[in-house]
């Protein structure tokens, strides 16, 4: 199996890095965050500016987002494929800007219209024992992003396995992958839902729970995007005990094997 240093490395080559590769992921990794956070920044001053229910926004925002990840991204992939660097474009054009927006979504029960307002009229208020439970949440929901991704390698977490060697994969019941499907995405909404207790506003909830519901599809539609690329052996793997996570082998690094 890959450790996720050999699993940086050789994300940081197809993305025609060769120097000082640990600085570079730690700057890919920051350069991550401070999207998405400034994503949901930048829907939160719309929603404030123009006066638009914020719910009405991230409801908008979730139908463009599903028509990327369903329809727009698969096509794009199968032309990155006969391209040069197929996994650079993709990164650059769609993982980068796309799953940053995406994860943005799980800060918008803080970051929104309706709290920046409160903000800057003085009537945000929190309460300590909501924000110690809402902390709670978000911790716990960061230790399991975090173990998945050593389970997995943040190259898989980055879609490398979906354009360097798809055809040589393995599956992995692997770590937190042994009891959930699509562990990242549903602690993001976990952790959606720790900022909702945290902030306790109306607002907060509703798209707290809008996230929960918006789980449901993503996990569906991820499910088939993958069965889409991986093909038989990923829907009989889904049929199994274990999570949905695809790691792909490379003669040049460790074997990888189903753990």
């Amino acid at each position: 199996m890959h450790t996720n240093r050999q699993g940086l490395s050789a994300m940081l080559e197809q993305l025609g890095i060769t120097r000082h590769r640990l600085l570079a992921g730690v700057g890919i990794i920051a350069i991550f965050e401070v999207t998405i956070i400034g994503f949901a920044v930048l829907q939160a001053w719309i929603e404030y500016r123009l006066a638009w229910p914020p719910v009405a926004v991230y409801t908008v925002f979730w139908v463009i987002w599903t028509f990327w990840h369903s329809w727009l991204f698969p096509r794009n992939r199968l032309r990155y494929l006969v391209s040069e660097h197929p996994y650079r474009r993709a990164f650059v054009f769609d993982i980068y800007p796309w799953v940053s927006a995406g994860f943005s979504q799980m800060w918008r029960p803080m970051i929104n219209g309706d709290t920046l307002g409160r903000l800057l009229h003085g009537n945000f208020t929190l309460r300590p024992a909501s924000v110690i439970a809402g902390m709670a949440i978000c911790t716990v929901s960061l230790l399991i992003i975090i173990q998945a991704i050593r389970a997995i390698g943040i190259h898989n977490a980055a879609f490398m396995g979906e354009f360097v060697d798809s055809e040589s994969f393995v599956l992995l019941r692997n770590g937190i992958y042994k009891f959930v499907t699509h562990p990242l995405f549903w602690s993001g909404i976990a952790y959606s839902i720790g900022l909702a207790i945290a902030v306790s506003t109306l607002t907060a909830y509703e798209i707290a729970g809008s996230n929960v519901l918006y789980g449901v599809v993503y996990h569906c539609l991820e499910d088939r995007r993958l069965e889409q690329i991986f093909g038989a052996n990923y829907k009989a793997y889904r049929r199994g005990f274990g999570g949905s996570v695809l790691h792909a082998t490379d003669d040049k690094m460790p074997g990888s094997r189903l753990v």
